[in-house]
């Protein structure tokens, strides 16, 4: 309970600080609109007790990731990003038997994720700009299940991995981006790489451990208007 419950905390402070920042920032927040693609995948292959003949390799799990945020100027340089998302975790592994691929396991995790990050680079400045991300990462985990598909097959069996898998993830992020800065908007774009800090796994077949490692390119366009309507 005690990780649900800073979990929780996180989240909240997270929406808090969103609706919040409007009114502190007396309209210097600039609010993003987001759309990208990640791929997923886990800190370790598994452990499986298998026969010598059998092997597994860890592959990436392709997503869809999108949501909305602010970015807070603090000084000329430095400004705080703040993200409230949708972004798909999980990873994909191969199974192999005597050298022949013989099914592929997709491990689902669909979170909804509120990165809170450190921009390094000024928000304005003609033509293009790049810029640094540093910051943290807490995710609450919607659904979380188990596909195998045998070798060849377009359906599989799947399973729910519910009282196996923690719900809260907390992971670091580091990235980069760039704006191209026109007169009232901005476009934007950037690659975020989380890197999971917590063992989600309570017992999950052949993971005793389960990090995540997500890396994540989004695009966007930020502007000074109200956050809604989009």
């Amino acid at each position: 309970m005690g990780e649900r419950r800073r979990g929780t905390i996180v989240l909240l402070a997270g929406l808090v600080l969103c609706s919040a920042i409007p009114l502190a920032a007396a309209g210097r927040i600039e609010f993003k609109r987001i759309i990208g693609i990640s791929w997923a995948t886990f800190e370790n292959s598994p452990n499986f007790v298998t026969v010598p003949e059998a092997a597994f390799a860890l592959d990436q799990q392709l997503g869809l990731n999108f949501g909305a945020g602010g970015v807070l100027p603090l000084t000329k340089l430095f400004s705080l990003d703040l993200n409230l998302q949708y972004l798909r975790k999980g990873t994909q592994v191969d199974y192999f038997l005597m050298n022949a691929h013989a099914a592929t396991y997709t491990y689902n995790f669909r979170a909804f994720s509120v990165p809170l990050c450190l921009r390094v680079g000024p928000l304005k400045y003609h033509g293009v700009m790049p810029y640094g991300l540093v910051g943290i990462e807490s995710s609450y985990l919607i659904s979380h299940d188990l596909t195998i598909y045998a070798d060849g097959a377009s359906s599989g069996t799947a399973q729910k991995l519910d009282s196996m898998v923690k719900h809260f993830d907390f992971s670091a992020i580091l990235g980069g981006g760039f704006d191209i800065n026109f007169k009232t908007w901005t476009l934007f774009a950037e690659m975020r790489w989380y890197s999971g800090l917590v063992n989600l796994s309570k017992g999950v077949d052949g993971f005793p451990v389960i990090k995540t490692r997500t890396m994540s390119l989004q695009f966007g366009v930020r502007t000074h208007r109200r956050p809604f309507p989009f």
